[in-house]
Order: C-alpha cells, then sequence, then structure tokens
C-alpha cells in the first residue's frame, strides 16, 4: 500500500514539475513578447521622431523656398511673360512658314503632275502617230500585192515549157524556182520556197512558207 502511495505522490510530481515547466516556458514568451514590444514601440518612436524632423526640416525648406520664390515673382512673371510673348510669335512664324511651304510644294506637285500628263500625252500621241504610220505603210506594202501584178514572167514562159517537153524535168523545176525568184514581195511577207515535179502525176509540187 506504501508502494502504490509512493508511486502516486511521484506521478503526482512529475505532474507538477510539468505544470511548472509549462508556467515557465509561458513566463519567458511573455516575456519575450514583451520584450519585443517595447522594441517594435522604441523603433516606431524613433521612426516617428526621425520623420517628425523631416517633415519639419522639409517645412523649412519649403518655407524657405517660399520665401525665395516671392522674392523673385515679379521679375521671373515679367520674364515668363516675355518668353511667353515670343514663343507665340516663333510658333506664328514657323506656322507661317510651313503654310507657305505647304502651299508651294502643293503648286510644284500640281505643277509636276501637269507637266508629266502632258509629256504622257505627247508621248502616247507620238506613239500613235507612230503606229498609225507604221500601219498606213504595213498596209501600202500589202496593198501592192493585190494593185501590182509582177511583169516580166513570159520571158520565162518559153524556157519553161521546153523544158517540160523535152522532159528535162530538173531544167523545170529549176525554171519555176527563178520565176518565184524574181518575184518581189513586201517585208516580211516574202518566205522559203521549193518546188518539185512529180512525174507520174505530172503534177508541180509548191511547197512555200
Amino acid at each position: 500500500m506504501a508502494r502504490r502511495k509512493s508511486l502516486a505522490a511521484q506521478l503526482v510530481q512529475v505532474y507538477r514539475d510539468n505544470q511548472k515547466a509549462k508556467a515557465t516556458a509561458a513566463k519567458r514568451a511573455e516575456e519575450e513578447r514583451a520584450r519585443r514590444a517595447r522594441a517594435a514601440e522604441r523603433a516606431a518612436a524613433e521612426r516617428a521622431k526621425e520623420d517628425a524632423r523631416r517633415e519639419r526640416e522639409q517645412a523649412q525648406e519649403w518655407s524657405r523656398v517660399q520665401k525665395e520664390r516671392q522674392a523673385r515673382q515679379s521679375t521671373e512673371s515679367r520674364r515668363a511673360e516675355q518668353i511667353v510673348r515670343d514663343l507665340e510669335k516663333r510658333e506664328a512664324a514657323r506656322a507661317r512658314e510651313a503654310e507657305q511651304k505647304r502651299r508651294a510644294e502643293e503648286r510644284e506637285k500640281a505643277v509636276a503632275e501637269r507637266r508629266a500628263k502632258q509629256e504622257r500625252a505627247e508621248r502616247l500621241r507620238r506613239e500613235a502617230d507612230t503606229r498609225t504610220a507604221e500601219v498606213g505603210a504595213r498596209v501600202e506594202q500589202l496593198g501592192t500585192v493585190l494593185r501590182e501584178r509582177p511583169g516580166g514572167l513570159r520571158d520565162h514562159r518559153a524556157g519553161v515549157e521546153r523544158a517540160l517537153g523535152a522532159g528535162d524535168l530538173e531544167a523545170f523545176v529549176v525554171g519555176v524556182e527563178s520565176v518565184f525568184a524574181e518575184i518581189e514581195y513586201p517585208v516580211g511577207l516574202r518566205g522559203a520556197w521549193r518546188a518539185g515535179f512529180a512525174p507520174e502525176s505530172r503534177e508541180l509540187m509548191l511547197e512555200i512558207e
């Protein structure tokens, strides 16, 4: 029985020791929080003091600047007004110059466009005249084929007939080719030709490109 009490006493003692340790730890934590709070308050107070000092210095600087500004205000105001007037005059002068330049460029552009149109029209007119003349000359050349019949062919007739009658086919073909050689054609119409005679059918074959 005494041993059981001793064990119970030990358990109670352990519990009490744990509670005491927890209380000690809680106290220390509270003291640490209080210390940190005091440190934070001191830091905040220092910051507030520094902020107040800066604000005071800024206020003093602002007051000094204001006094200097007021002292120079009259002179600077007149100078600023004069500067504004000068700027307005220069701006107006630049605007006039820009407008004059724009109008001059528009006039030059219009003149250049008119000149370009005239030159283009003149070039087209010359090209049209040239083409018309070329077409007219070509038509005239082609017309000669219908109007002008080749002459002097009678002189070849007798020789060709003799060659054909004598059975000299080579001479006959040469005679026909010589007739074609003497015929004049407009430029571009004359092509190559070949003549041949087929004895079995007694037909003259002409191949003209």
